[in-house]
C-alpha cells in the first residue's frame, strides 16, 4: 500500500474542488495528484445535426477551457506535483481508465450532497467510478479541514477484512490517527442463536443472555484481528446491536470520525466492485469521507448482500 499517485475526478463542481484541496493539503500532502477531466460531447438530434459545429471543434473548445481551469486549480494546490489528464468519453470509464494508465494508488471522487433524493446524494458518476475502478476509491464527502484523526472500520468475517485492516493500519500510521473497529450484530443473528425466535415473542432473559454471549465472543474476535503499524493505545473495538448501516453511520457521528474504511466485493466474471445494501447505505449517508477498498483480485466470487 502506498499513496504516491492519486487520480482525482474533476468536473469543476464544488465537491470535486473541495476534495482536491483536502487531498492535497491533508489526506496525502506528498502524493502526485492527477486531475482527470472527461469531455463528453452529446450526440445532437438528427433533425438539428446540420446546425451543430463539428464534433472535433466542440471537443477542442472544451479542451481549451478545461485545461485553463485545471491549470488554475493546479496552481492553488502545488504545481510541481500536479499532472493534468483531459480525456474524451464517458466520465466513469475515463476516470477509471486514467487511474490504470497513470498507475494511481487511489481514485478520489466528490460527493454531490446538494442534490435531492437518496440516489443523487451520491451522484451517478461517483457511483460508477466506485464500481469500475480497480484500486480503492475515496468518496470525499464533507471532509474536515484537518488531517484525519479518527478512522472507523466496520468489519465482518469476510475475505475483504484483512485488506481493509491493512489499509486502515497504513493510513492510521501515516496520520498518527486512532482507529476503531466496529462490528454490528443484527437482531436476526440473536434470533438464530435462540433457534429462530423473533424479538417480538422472545424470552427476555434468554434474549439478553444471547446478546451478552454474542457481544463477548465478538469482542474477543475483534481483539484478535491484526492491524500492523498501530500501537494498541491507538486502537479500539466496539460491538453494537441493530441495523448495520444505521449503526455505522451513528457510530461515525458519535465518534466524530474523519474517515470510514469499507470493504467491497468483486464479481469474478466482470471484475467490478459489488456493493451490498449496508455498503451502499453508508456510502450515501456518510457525513465524512469514505474509502471503499475492493478485495484483491483473485478472491473467490461472493454473492452481494442485500
Amino acid at each position: 500500500m502506498k499513496l504516491d499517485r492519486i487520480a482525482i475526478g474533476m468536473d469543476f463542481g464544488a465537491p470535486a474542488v473541495t476534495a482536491a484541496h483536502w487531498v492535497a493539503h491533508h489526506f496525502a500532502p506528498q502524493a502526485t495528484l492527477v486531475l482527470v477531466h472527461a469531455i463528453t460531447v452529446p450526440e445532437p438530434p438528427a433533425m438539428l445535426r446540420g446546425r451543430f459545429p463539428r464534433r472535433e471543434m466542440l471537443v477542442e473548445t472544451a479542451r481549451v477551457g478545461a485545461d485553463r481551469r485545471l491549470q488554475e486549480l493546479a496552481a492553488e494546490l502545488q504545481p510541481s506535483r500536479v499532472e493534468i489528464a483531459i480525456r474524451v468519453g464517458h466520465p466513469v470509464a475515463e476516470i477509471a481508465d486514467a487511474a490504470t494508465v497513470y498507475d494511481a494508488d487511489l481514485v478520489v471522487v466528490g460527493k454531490h450532497g446538494e442534490r435531492p433524493g437518496l440516489w443523487n446524494r451520491l451522484g451517478t458518476t461517483a457511483e460508477g467510478v466506485l464500481r469500475a475502478a480497480s484500486v480503492p476509491v475515496l468518496l470525499a464527502a464533507m471532509p474536515r479541514e484537518r488531517r484525519p484523526q479518527h478512522i472507523l472500520v466496520p468489519v465482518t468475517d469476510t475475505p475483504a477484512t484483512p485488506w481493509m485492516l491493512s489499509w486502515a493500519g497504513f493510513l492510521g500510521a501515516c496520520w498518527g490517527a486512532n482507529v476503531t473497529l466496529l462490528h454490528v450484530i443484527s437482531s436476526s443473528v440473536i434470533s438464530a442463536m435462540l433457534g429462530g425466535a423473533s424479538e417480538s415473542d422472545r424470552d427476555a432473559p434468554a434474549w439478553e443472555s444471547a446478546r451478552r454471549t454474542a457481544r463477548g465472543e465478538t469482542q474477543h474476535w475483534l481483539s484478535g484481528l491484526e492491524m500492523t503499524g498501530l500501537p494498541p493505545s491507538r486502537m479500539a473495538a466496539e460491538v453494537t446491536f441493530g441495523e448495520p448501516g444505521q449503526e455505522i453511520l451513528a457510530a461515525a457521528h458519535r465518534l466524530r470520525t474523519d474517515l470510514i474504511v469499507l470493504g467491497c466485493r468483486r464479481h469474478r466474471a466482470v471484475q467490478r466492485a459489488i456493493f451490498g445494501s449496508t455498503t451502499s447505505e453508508v456510502l450515501r449517508g456518510a457525513e465524512c469521507p469514505v474509502l471503499a477498498v475492493p478485495e484483491p483480485r483473485g478472491n473467490p466470487e461472493r454473492e452481494p448482500e442485500g
